[in-house]
């Protein structure tokens, strides 16, 4: 993960809110990641929409700073999950 490639380890809840009502609470930390179903508050520190926050990680669309919101210090490393999950040209 290229978090941890810079020596920061990924230790971060986002709140994915879905477009059908409700939403997801992902746990992202070093090696894992959990993704439990939100009673639709997803009031993570940080919080972005399901579909735009996928799209951004896979390079589609715009960055993660983007579509994602919350808590600056958190952002930055997921930021940096981009270009990590981008396939080799």
């Amino acid at each position: 993960m290229a978090a941890a490639r810079r020596n920061h380890p990924l230790d971060v809840t986002v709140g994915l809110t879905a477009n059908e009502g409700g939403g997801y609470m992902a746990s992202v930390r070093p090696g894992q990641v959990v993704l439990a179903p939100d009673d639709g508050s997803c009031d993570g520190p940080v919080r972005g929409e399901l579909v735009a926050v996928v799209d951004s990680l896979a390079g589609r669309g715009p960055g993660p700073d983007a579509v994602l919101h919350g808590d600056r210090s958190a952002l930055e490393p997921l930021s940096w999950m981009r270009s990590g999950l981008l396939p080799a040209s």
